[in-house]
């Protein structure tokens, strides 16, 4: 069964090069800037009753529910809503087609080097503006979270009637 969530990035400084990311199937998620906050590294660590360093907390926090081994994590299948992607505005939906992995990008243009929590996706719609009226009015006040991930469970029926209504390539 699939599940439903929003995901936010940095595309305040950083949307070109996210949407570029998404365009070539990998949702880029910040806050993974060294070796040692790989997911998998942490969730092996924590496991083992190990100490986490201060930069693994924070990151475990906001990004542990990229793993599919989590019992709220993200599963292939999966449909994510992406505010401000390609641009401010505009909202993307994404089906996540694998599990994640790490593998921070050193040469992204523009910044130093981040984002190296990866989800592989499939975008799945053209973009919708965010003021559409075939966004209810519940999705639209769900998105407004500030946090980096939220569940869409509860509005899988909006969620799905978007990525309907939205298709890539529907000429809308």
């Amino acid at each position: 069964m699939s599940r439903y969530c929003a995901i936010r990035t940095d595309t305040r400084n950083n949307s070109d090069y996210i949407w570029r990311e998404l365009k070539a199937g990998r949702l880029r998620q910040g806050w993974g800037y060294r070796p040692d906050q790989n997911l998998h590294e942490i969730a092996r660590i924590r496991a083992e009753h190990g100490r986490i360093s201060e930069h693994q907390a924070v990151t475990w926090r906001g990004n542990r529910r990229l793993l599919s081994t989590e019992p709220d994590g993200v599963r292939p299948g999966d449909l994510i809503v992406m505010p401000h992607l390609p641009r401010y505005g505009l909202w993307t939906i994404v089906r996540v087609t694998g599990s994640y992995r790490y593998s921070i990008d050193h040469g992204r243009s523009g910044g130093n080097p981040d984002f190296g929590h990866i989800l592989p996706v499939q975008i799945v719609t053209d973009p919708i503006p965010w003021r559409d009226p075939a966004i209810s009015d519940r999705l639209r006040k769900a998105m407004r979270f500030r946090q980096r991930m939220r569940n869409l469970d509860g509005l899988a029926q909006e969620v799905d009637d978007l990525a309907r209504a939205f298709r890539v390539g529907s000429q809308r």
